[in-house]
């Protein structure tokens, strides 16, 4: 689906009159504005992807304007940021460092935060360089689908210029950080210098098998040269983009056999996890839309999987590829022997991943002298048939940002190979971003409370007792379901919690009513790890009368 031009005069007005009594400037409110309308876009940014910046001034401590950079800071979220989700970096010192012939990531990220004006602020983002040298006034980065499916394709160079002209310049992958910077304002002046003598501006840079940089005067023109630009590579696809991420879950096309199963898989998956130094619990989140259907139906997609990620920023979340499992054989009956069989040679397929994903990191870590440490080599996303996506995390919101991004990588695969072929960055490449120590500094400070991870399940919890047990459970980190008879208490109950829980409405004694809950349970988070049985009635009579 092509990505719709949301930019609104009235709404940017008003946020500019909401924020101006804030004291925060025109220019950044705009660029929160902007930012916005590309994180609403799942296509364009998703989960913390993506970066934006804006240059202005700021008036200093001896009442002289001061040059800075607002840029796009760690750990903001595009769709939801706020002013202070850009915060300010004086420019000048940033300039200075092009200067230089090499800077490692720890010297940049020093000199970035020594910069700041606000020391409180958040780490700018990695790619701050790239916004500062480029002499732009707004810049958007965004990892749109539609132009991934044509910047990883073998000749995806000479298929941009035969799109764009030169409106674009043209980056090779480079990791992102200094040398990034560097490669990208080269390529900047070169293009730029090339459109002056027919009178033109350069609209942007693409950067091959990472996305795609969009720059302008205005707010305005920033975002729309981003909005055409990925119209403009929709357009030129065979298979049009149109992620789903937001359609309801079908589960009346889930095999019931496969659901059964999935309380196993999470099992073994949790096991072989804490076997590797990783956590023991994992939640699931299940995609099965028409596109992951069509994965399915690929002749080649043992070979299409191994391919690699859509942008190596997502082998953080998803790992380099997703597992594949077997298709059960439509004969499969759940009986003891055969669920023996079929739990044997699962373990035997989740051990070959470990197996494949330990040599590649013992691989790759040779060219680092050894130094890396190795992370959990649990599949993050699983392909089961008769299933769909299954996304894999340590809570049920990871999960759902693995599933997204799953989602966004089969897009990007399938219209990808309707013009060509799908051809990622290299193994190294997404070796070096999976395990840089900007991302693994990320990764270190996760932290987690008792019952993260564990699935509670906590009857009658629209009563008092039951609502006060599911809220303890709730801020020691568990994922918690509430059961009850009265859908309408429920609701009310739901209310009460700070962020989102689930609740399903049920009759403790009809039996079929239970089994539909379970299995609705069991697709929503893949199993369940404690059951506080709260519900019940105190009945009176004599005990030997009592039924």
């Amino acid at each position: 689906m092509a990505s719709q031009n949301k930019w609104s005069e009235e709404e940017a007005l008003k946020l500019i009159d909401k924020y101006r009594k804030n004291g925060i400037s025109k220019d950044l409110a705009l660029r929160t504005y902007s930012a916005r309308l590309l994180g609403s876009d799942p296509e364009l940014v998703l989960h913390g992807g993506g970066n934006t910046s804006v240059k202005s001034t700021y008036l200093n401590l001896f009442k002289k304007n001061e040059k800075v950079l607002h840029v796009k800071g760690s750990g903001w979220d595009l769709e939801t940021i706020e002013p202070e989700g850009h915060p300010a970096v004086k420019l000048e010192p940033l300039m200075k460092l092009r200067e230089l012939t090499q800077l490692s990531d720890e010297e940049m990220v020093a000199i970035q935060r020594q910069n700041l004006i606000n020391p409180n602020s958040p780490n700018p983002s990695v790619e701050t360089l790239l916004h500062a040298f480029i002499p732009e006034k707004f810049i958007d980065h965004s990892h749109s689908i539609a132009l991934l499916a044509i910047a990883n394709q073998p000749q995806a160079e000479e298929i941009c210029k035969s799109i764009f002209g030169d409106r674009l310049g043209i980056v090779t992958y480079v990791m992102p950080g200094f040398d990034l910077a560097i490669a990208a304002i080269k390529e900047y002046e070169r293009a730029s210098e090339k459109l002056k003598s027919v009178d033109k501006n350069l609209e942007g840079l693409i950067l091959l098998n990472h996305g795609i940089f969009t720059f302008g005067d205005t707010a305005k023109e920033s975002y729309e040269r981003m909005i055409n630009i990925v119209n403009e590579a929709n357009n030129f696809l065979s298979r049009k983009v149109n992620l789903r991420i937001k359609q309801d879950l079908d589960k009346q096309s889930l095999g019931n056999q496969e659901i059964s199963l999935l309380p196993y898989i999470r099992g073994i998956i949790g096991r072989k996890s804490f076997e590797n130094g990783g956590r023991k619990n994992l939640l699931f989140d299940i995609r099965n839309n028409d596109n992951i259907k069509e994965i399915f139906n690929k002749s080649n997609i043992n070979d299409l999987i191994k391919r690699g990620v859509a942008t190596p920023d997502h082998v953080i979340r998803t790992k380099a590829y997703p597992m594949l499992l077997s298709k059960l054989d439509k004969n499969f009956i759940l009986d003891d022997v055969s669920l023996d069989n079929w739990k044997n040679n699962f373990d035997l397929e989740l051990e070959n991943y470990i197996t494949e994903y330990k040599k590649y990191f013992n691989k790759n870590n040779l060219r680092f002298g050894g130094i890396k440490k190795q992370l959990d080599p649990i599949p993050k996303l699983l392909l089961f048939p008769g299933i769909g996506l299954i996304g894999i995390g340590t809570t049920k919101k990871a999960a759902k940002i693995v599933a997204d991004i799953g989602e966004s990588w089969i897009e990007t695969v399938l219209s990808a190979e309707s013009i060509s072929s799908f051809e990622p960055v290299s193994e190294a490449n997404t070796f070096d971003l999976e395990y840089w120590s900007l991302e693994q500094a990320k990764i270190s400070k996760q932290k987690y409370n008792k019952f993260t991870g564990k699935i509670v399940l906590v009857t009658g919890a629209a009563g008092s007792i039951g609502a006060q047990i599911s809220k303890d459970f709730k801020e020691n980190g568990a994922e918690v379901i509430l059961l009850d008879i009265s859908e309408k208490r429920l609701l009310k109950t739901a209310s009460d919690f700070d962020s989102e829980v689930k609740f399903y409405k049920c009759d403790l004694t009809n039996k079929s009513d239970i089994e539909e809950t379970f299995k609705k349970i069991i697709i929503d988070f893949g199993g369940i790890d404690i059951i506080v049985s709260n519900a019940g009635a105190a009945f009176e009579c004599d005990l030997e009368k009592l039924d």
